[in-house]
């Protein structure tokens, strides 16, 4: 990125099912980050923090007083 890090997705399998980045976002325990050049899965991940938003999941529940 610009600021000259590495970046990645840590995957935990094979496609886009197995990512460590949407077990926590399903979960409820991530907010989505965009960095350019990394984001391929953008509107993946967006749509997993959405449904665990609306769902109440995780720290969503202690956000919802």
């Amino acid at each position: 990125d610009h600021y000259d890090r590495t970046l990645g997705y840590v995957h935990i399998g094979l496609g886009e099912q197995k990512f460590v980045q949407r077990d926590l976002l399903r979960g409820g325990f991530a907010t989505t980050f965009e960095v350019s050049p990394n984001t391929g899965f953008s509107s993946t991940f967006s749509m997993d923090e959405d449904q665990a938003s609306s769902a109440g999941m995780g720290l969503w529940t202690a956000c919802s007083d």
